[in-house]
């Protein structure tokens, strides 16, 4: 799925998150083209720094392509029943 997105032409500066389970390896994920990879089980810490270092190359991929705002709610819950709130915009 990361190979094919990155072959399609507007996706091929995209930032991409990947979250491995122990299947494929962080490794792995980075060679077929993912920018962030988090394993499971999620650190809050981790995915908040991946966000923050992630917005300059995301407003600059928003400056080249036009795209609709939207703010979603989300919840990412853990194995362990973690969960953590977080919004996309």
């Amino acid at each position: 799925m990361i190979s094919e997105a990155r072959s399609n032409r507007g996706n091929r500066q995209s930032v991409i998150f990947t979250i491995v389970n122990g299947k494929t390896s962080v490794g792995k994920a980075t060679e077929l083209g993912s920018n962030f990879v988090l394993g499971k089980p999620l650190e809050e810490n981790r995915l908040k720094t991946y966000l923050q270092s992630s917005l300059h190359k995301m407003e600059s991929e928003h400056r080249r392509y036009f795209r609709y705002q939207l703010n979603v709610d989300a919840e990412v819950i853990g194995r362990e029943e973690v969960s953590y709130a977080a919004r996309s915009r």
